[in-house]
């Protein structure tokens, strides 16, 4: 019945979405670059997205999100040590950044009304990156603070790629709430 519920109840699916999408995304990966590039974006995004997905299932849920017969704490703890597991997030994001610099993978335009979206934020992160090589040259290399700014930029990327291509039917809906956020996580 609260708007701010709904609000953070769509977000939530709209998360869920673009999770499922960028793991089938990167899964179709057509070669070992692409695939290394899109599993890295997957786990910074699946590992981080389900956090907030959490975090705002215990906010909505009170102080009964704490009482362990919820089940909420347990996935608050396990969610936690996912953004470390299997490379830390941070050093994926540099990684990511040096990848977008060095050798972007290959990417067309996004079919469908969402399209245009998307592809603003691809060539957002293009003209990024290619004013950060032009600024540093090689020394970019050193400049980690900016490469993990650049990769995070690829991960939500990558994830708007996927949720876009994903989307068809009620998932529309979806996608678009995702892509609003993209777009205001870019902006930050």
């Amino acid at each position: 019945a609260f708007e701010v519920v709904r609000e953070q109840l769509a977000s939530m699916a709209a998360l869920v979405f673009a999770m499922r999408a960028l793991i089938a995304h990167a899964a179709a990966a057509p070669d070992e670059a692409t695939l290394q590039v899109r599993s890295a974006s997957a786990k910074v995004f699946c590992s981080e997205a389900a956090g907030e997905v959490v975090d705002l299932a215990v906010q909505l849920h009170g102080g009964a999100g704490f009482i362990e017969e919820t089940g909420l704490a347990l996935l608050l703890r396990d969610t936690r040590i996912t953004r470390i597991f299997e490379g830390a997030n941070d050093v994926l994001r540099v990684h990511a950044g040096i990848v977008q610099v060095t050798t972007p993978p290959p990417r067309s335009r996004v079919a469908g009304p969402l399209g245009p979206l998307a592809d603003a934020l691809h060539d957002d992160l293009v003209e990024r990156s290619a004013a950060l090589s032009a600024a540093y040259g090689v020394r970019l290399a050193g400049q980690q603070r900016l490469l993990h700014r650049l990769g995070s930029r690829v991960v939500l990327r990558d994830a708007t790629d996927a949720a876009v291509g994903a989307a068809s039917g009620p998932d529309a809906d979806l996608a678009a709430h995702w892509l609003a956020m993209a777009h205001a996580r870019v902006a930050v």
